[in-house]
């Protein structure tokens, strides 16, 4: 018996369950002892609702060789169903390993250090404004590291895999983080292989607001050997997901080969020589990050936003941190609805203007 059927034999029922009622199976009797399930196949599907009970693999194994034949899948692979229909799983697997059991220890250092610094480096380009490079500064969103599941290694080409649980979704407006970063990774993956088929590095320095950052680039490039040595990645998505965005749904797989490790090495490079915009900033101040007065502590976040009324009828908000004197302006204006000025630097469609300065009510 595979290490993947023994774990079977103690799967909660409810896990059970759960995957029956996704796959519409019919739930036609449940008492005290049982739970029985009908699909199109011939045969029900019986469960003792107690795991304790002497038989309970027996009917384990029996649910899982009916399924298989229903389904046409092995009983591994509807273990991995059941095991894993709540979280999103990301697999890397090292194509042109010689031993389909095992990996040089050197070679599992580089793909683990490399998994772990691509999901770091994500997440900062998700908690923060994204940006094309982010000088390491100790202050990256390593959380992300415990939400975040190291799974089993699997054979076949010596992999390993990260699983991402799906958690309730508690902001209607934003998906949970490692959701978020799980799909950026995608994304960049993606918008990788895309400029390798083109030709141009374009569209990864276009896309690293919502794909890779040159952080997330060397990640990648560090998990190959001389940038020669083919890794192929594959994403499956949980059926829970309540949603998956439409461009991600058909993507299955990227693999990474030394062409396209030339891209991603350009692109490195050249997301890091992209310089902020210094501009000037008008228009009317939308919010005040502090509900208290202009008089208050001097502890108090004196972030605003403001409403910046670009060329071409176009508006932008933009996040400023001002000083004791200058909030207390802000605050008037904000109240008079009259316009303010600031000057500072700008990157891409960051929200956040760094270096303020000179800012004053100008009408």
């Amino acid at each position: 018996m595979s290490t993947t059927l023994a774990k079977a034999r103690t799967f909660p029922t409810h896990q059970i369950k759960s995957y029956l009622e996704r796959e519409r199976w019919s739930l036609i009797n449940e008492n005290e002892r049982w739970i029985i399930f009908q699909g199109d196949h011939p045969v029900d599907i019986a469960l003792p609702k107690d795991i304790s009970a002497p038989d309970y693999h027996v009917y384990v194994e029996h649910a899982l060789k009916t399924l298989s034949s229903a389904t046409g899948k092995t009983p591994d692979a509807i273990v991995n169903d059941i095991l894993r229909y709540d979280r999103d799983i990301f697999d890397l697997r090292i194509t042109e390993n010689a031993d389909p059991n095992s990996t040089p220890l050197r070679l599992a250092f580089k793909a683990i250090s490399g998994l772990k610094q691509l999901f770091v480096c994500a997440a900062d380009s998700e908690v923060k404004d994204a940006k094309p490079y982010y000088p390491r500064d100790g202050s990256n969103p390593r959380r992300i590291l415990d939400e975040i599941r190291f799974g089993h290694t699997f054979s076949g080409s010596f992999g390993y895999s990260v699983e991402s649980p799906i958690k309730t979704q508690t902001n209607m407006f934003m998906a949970p983080l490692p959701q978020r970063v799980m799909e950026r990774i995608v994304i960049g993956l993606a918008t990788t292989d895309k400029a390798t088929k083109m030709q141009d590095v374009t569209p990864l320095i276009d896309g690293y607001e919502t794909g890779f950052s040159a952080n997330m680039c060397d990640a990648i490039l560090s998990m190959s050997d001389d940038h020669s040595m083919a890794i192929e990645f594959s994403i499956k998505w949980s059926k829970k997901r309540k949603y998956v965005p439409d461009d991600l749904k058909e993507i299955n797989s990227v693999n990474i080969q030394q062409n396209h490790f030339e891209y991603l090495k350009s692109a490195s490079n050249l997301l890091r020589d992209i310089q902020p915009e210094f501009v000037t900033v008008e228009g009317t101040v939308a919010s005040l990050k502090s509900p208290k007065g202009p008089q208050s502590a001097d502890d108090v976040d004196r972030n605003v936003t403001i409403k910046w009324e670009m060329e071409e009828g176009k508006t932008r908000t933009i996040v400023v941190a001002l000083e004791t004197n200058e909030y207390a302006e802000a605050w008037s204006a904000h109240w008079d609805n009259r316009l303010v000025s600031v000057k500072g630097y700008i990157q891409g469609s960051e929200r956040l203007l760094s270096e303020p300065r000179d800012f004053k009510v100008i009408g």
